[in-house]
């Protein structure tokens, strides 16, 4: 399978170019895999597609791995757990944020994403000369304020 460079989503990732005073210049090829609403839960049929699509991934060129919300499919502690195992074998460097699954239909208080990815959703880094900056954000319902909070721009 063939991964380009299609971001979808909600609004879940931002690719900036960095600044030349303050990281080197951009490589000319950074290869991305994107995953983004797989909604997994142990045993469905996406269960078994991320299996397949993380083999796929540790055998491409691909440099990063970014995870766009919604990875589970209820937001329960057992699938975040399932899911960070799946997405722990992966060879490459990878970054996940949550999506309204994983926050606002959590049943941990959004307290288990944290715990497991060890972020709260809101993370930069650098990669190939690029600045990537992911966080959460997602449609106004259940709960969730639909928007991009203002201490996440800053």
């Amino acid at each position: 399978m063939k991964y380009s460079g299609i971001l979808r989503g909600l609004g879940l990732w931002w690719l900036l170019l960095s600044v030349a005073t303050v990281a080197a210049a951009p490589c000319d090829t950074l290869r991305v895999a994107f995953l983004t609403d797989i909604h997994v839960t142990p045993g469905n049929t996406q269960d078994s597609l991320l299996h397949i699509a993380i083999d796929e991934i540790n055998a491409s060129t691909c440099d990063i791995v970014l995870l766009g919300g919604d990875l589970t499919n209820l937001g329960s502690d057992a699938e975040l757990e399932h899911v960070h195992a799946l997405i722990s074998r992966l060879r490459k460097p990878w970054c996940a944020v949550p999506g309204n699954h994983e926050t606002t239909w959590s049943e941990s208080a959004c307290t288990t994403f944290a715990r497991i990815f060890g972020h709260d959703g809101r993370i930069a880094f650098r990669a190939g000369g690029y600045l990537f900056l992911g966080y959460a954000s997602g449609p106004f319902m259940k709960m969730a304020m639909g928007a991009v909070r203002t201490e996440d721009l800053a």
